[in-house]
């Protein structure tokens, strides 16, 4: 992952700042913006396009990295990355420490 961030911000850095720019997360206690911003960059790593064709700078970076040289585990786990789907979740009840019930804030969906 540090490569893929790293690849985006040598290569995509002005269209990452512009979309920053206009982030509602701006003036939120500094931790609480930090992590805010974290969540934007990936989103916009894997889903933003960045080209009129719907290139992403994820699948940029996989042209770009040779892929195909790559050990199948390592591909098959990129592959993954790449067809994962943003969502952002409202907890609705807690059953335990370690599940939750939610609701997509998009679709208002519950799983």
């Amino acid at each position: 992952m540090q490569d893929v961030f790293s690849f985006a911000l040598e290569r995509y850095e002005e269209e990452l700042a512009f979309m920053m720019s206009g982030s509602p997360f701006q003036g939120l206690p500094n931790e609480l913006e930090t992590s805010a911003n974290l969540l934007l960059t990936n989103w916009a790593i894997f889903h933003r396009h960045v080209d009129d064709k719907g290139m992403t700078i994820f699948s940029a970076y996989m042209r770009s990295r040779r892929r195909t040289r790559w050990r199948p585990a390592v591909q098959t786990h990129l592959k993954r990355w790449d067809e994962a789907v943003p969502s952002f979740d409202e907890i609705i009840h807690i059953e335990d420490e370690r599940r939750f019930l939610v609701r997509d804030l998009l679709t208002r969906k519950v799983p």
